[in-house]
């Protein structure tokens, strides 16, 4: 899709802008899993929780695991995430959502 290929550009242009010395904050919502792989860490917040802050990758599955929420075969990590912590369509989540927030 052009919006995937076109957040890819814009935050491969924001990792050089960070790799010039420069802090970079960015938000976005849902993103594919080769643009949310371009980042290095994220923060992921639920209702004003914050659940996770750190690294992509393998500690942000790591900490998810621990906390007895394996990412499930061929599911993208973001994705994987957003369904684990959306309260707006999965009220049932809030108790997860506190669980990970006092987990962190």
């Amino acid at each position: 899709r052009s919006s995937d290929l076109a957040a890819q550009q814009v935050v491969e242009i924001l990792r050089r802008v960070a790799a010039a010395g420069n802090a970079v904050v960015v938000s976005i919502h849902q993103p594919s899993a080769k643009v949310y792989n371009l980042f290095d860490s994220v923060c992921f917040l639920s209702k004003g929780k914050q659940v996770y802050f750190g690294p992509t990758g393998t500690p942000a599955l790591d900490f998810l695991s621990t906390q007895g929420h394996a990412c499930p075969t061929f599911t993208t990590p973001p994705e994987f995430f957003l369904d684990l912590i959306n309260t707006d369509f999965k009220p049932q989540n809030q108790e997860v959502v506190d669980t990970l927030a006092e987990a962190f």
